[in-house]
């Protein structure tokens, strides 16, 4: 498992795929990303904010088709509930 960014290599159904290859996806309306004005309010709900906007964002980046979602996920230390929330609002789709 160590060699994880190596083992998908094509398209295969059951991978992560972003939904909109073009621009960043809003993401502060579905409560993933924290606001300019927030006051490190949102810290207590995403940990160190910095840490977590940088692997949510690579984390959508690496969503090409070509990864499964627990590859990803542990990668990028990205939780079940993120997942669920960007599967529901059409960020990310399973092929």
């Amino acid at each position: 498992m160590e060699n994880y960014k190596y083992l998908a290599s094509t398209k295969q159904s059951g991978n992560l795929q972003a939904v909109n290859n073009f621009g960043e996806p809003f993401l502060s309306n579905l409560n993933l990303y924290h606001s300019i004005n927030d006051n490190g309010a949102d810290e207590d709900r995403f940990g160190p904010l910095k840490s977590f906007k940088n692997n949510l964002l690579q984390f959508l980046n690496n969503a090409d088709g070509t990864n499964p979602p627990e590859i990803l996920q542990s990668q990028f230390n990205i939780n079940n509930d993120t997942l669920e929330i960007l599967i529901k609002y059409k960020i990310l789709k399973i092929n």
